[in-house]
């Protein structure tokens, strides 16, 4: 018994050291827990980097997303880009530079930026809106 309390003891005392996950930890920025990318009956949903989609009428199957940079817990040193395909008509691409907010392309035009719990709904005629507010491309 008392080699069983010495191996417990031992075994948290370890954990400690070692780093059980800290609540005070920071995070990275954006978030990406809870990514995922679907589509699923000509319906793309979606939520990257806290920001939920929806894309009505998708044309063919598939749905996937590519990162590339890196996600820090400052957001001004957070220097990343996702994209995301849904079907074969539907390319949502998301930019997060140094410095700057999260920047929103949808089919390779601006729709300005956007914030973790923001929700993206792309209808069949393909307009954006953002949190029920119609946005339109931005002219470079």
């Amino acid at each position: 018994m008392k080699h069983k309390l010495t191996l417990a003891a031992s075994l948290m005392l370890l954990l400690a050291i070692l780093g059980c996950p800290k609540e005070d930890s920071p995070s990275t920025y954006p978030p990406t827990s809870g990514n995922f990318v679907k589509n699923i009956d000509g319906r793309g949903i979606a939520k990257v980097w806290g920001i939920d989609f929806e894309v009505a009428e998708t044309v063919g199957g598939g749905a996937a997303s590519k990162f590339e940079g890196q996600l820090h817990s400052d957001p001004d040193q957070t220097d990343a880009q996702v994209e995301v395909t849904i079907g074969d008509d539907v390319n949502i691409r998301l930019e997060k530079f140094p410095g700057s907010p999260v920047t929103l392309q949808f089919n390779n035009n601006n729709y300005g930026t956007v914030e973790v719990g923001d929700k993206v709904v792309i209808d069949a005629q393909r307009n954006v809106m953002v949190n029920g507010n119609l946005r339109k491309p931005e002219i470079e």
